[in-house]
């Protein structure tokens, strides 16, 4: 892993970290939410039920993603089998899952923060979906055995006194 190697000072990840020699310090919460066009006719609910998403076309991350393993894994725990999303297609990034949404192709679930400007243009809805805790953490690693320089630890006190809801 890079920050054991020193090539690089600190990373931001999602999900748990196994290797046992570095620090993981929880950063920041997100909250991942089913998006849909403002045409859908979800358009006027701010929750939709599990079945409801099960009937639609569905669009998610690539396998390997972070993202859509956070979302198979609490998709799981509320009882949801992911093989029982109809998806219509895999992409690789949210931006072409946001294009994919607004152009009426299907469903997809994704980050609150990535649709603030989508919201606020009304070219995307974000919805919650009942009984499933979408809830996921980022968290700060380094290797607490690496000599942190005067940018390095004014970084992450930037980091960790950002107030990310201020951008919304």
């Amino acid at each position: 892993m890079s920050i054991l190697s020193d090539s690089i000072d600190l990373g931001l990840v999602e999900g748990p970290v196994q290797e046992k020699d570095i620090l993981v310090e929880r950063f920041i919460e997100d909250e991942l939410v089913v998006i849909a066009s403002p045409k859908h006719p979800w358009a006027m609910n701010e929750r939709i039920e599990k079945a409801e998403l099960l009937k639609e076309p569905f669009i998610m991350r690539e396998e390997g993603s972070g993202t859509r393993k956070i979302i198979e894994e609490r998709l799981k725990e509320a009882k949801i089998s992911p093989s029982s999303l109809r998806i219509k297609m895999e992409l690789g990034s949210s931006e072409s899952i946001k294009a994919a949404v607004e152009a009426g192709l299907g469903v997809a679930i994704i980050s609150k923060w990535a649709i603030l400007k989508e919201k606020k243009l009304n070219t995307l809805r974000g919805y919650f979906l009942n009984g499933v805790n979408l809830i996921r953490y980022f968290s700060i690693i380094t290797n607490p055995k690496r000599f942190k320089t005067k940018p390095m630890e004014e970084f992450l006190k930037f980091l960790k006194e950002f107030d990310i809801t201020s951008i919304s």
